[in-house]
């Protein structure tokens, strides 16, 4: 199996952004100007793409795991047809 020894920051800075999104759906929500509006959508935005941002690196990461995986199979693979 294997280890990520960041695979606590990011949920934690994941955990983080998702607070940021709910302070910032709460400012749209208590905005009495128009400012404090597109700050909150801009929160909003930011801590859900910051989000996305992490699922993909996440599965990036899985992709370029198996991918090597499968690759050193093949070079096994071919040293064996090789001998």
């Amino acid at each position: 199996m294997r280890t990520d020894p960041e695979a606590g920051a990011r949920a934690f800075m994941g955990l983080v952004m998702i607070l940021l999104t709910c302070v910032g759906i709460a400012l749209i929500g208590h905005a009495s100007d128009d400012p404090m509006a597109v700050f909150g959508y801009l929160l909003m935005l930011f801590g859900i793409f910051y989000v996305f941002g992490l699922i993909r690196q996440h599965f990036d990461a899985i992709e370029k795991h198996k991918t090597s995986e499968q690759s050193a199979q093949s070079a096994k693979r071919l040293a064996a047809a090789a001998e």
